[in-house]
């Protein structure tokens, strides 16, 4: 599905922010609808380029 539900989320989505300083990639649950984002990094060039890898260079749903 590419559209948001006719009668809205069952549950809220929602975006959490990782404190962890060992964190260094966005993390998921699509089963919360929550997405989590680290705050260990000092520049946003860093932060872009780590999200870019974490979002694309992964083998998909439910690999390890």
């Amino acid at each position: 599905m590419d559209a948001i539900p006719a009668l809205g989320f069952e549950k809220v989505p929602r975006i959490t922010f990782i404190h962890d300083q060992t964190a260094k990639f966005p993390t998921s649950s699509t089963c919360e609808l929550e997405l989590r984002l680290p705050t260990m990094h000092r520049s946003y060039s860093s932060f872009r380029d780590d999200m870019v890898e974490g979002l694309l260079g992964n083998d998909g749903f439910g690999q390890p």
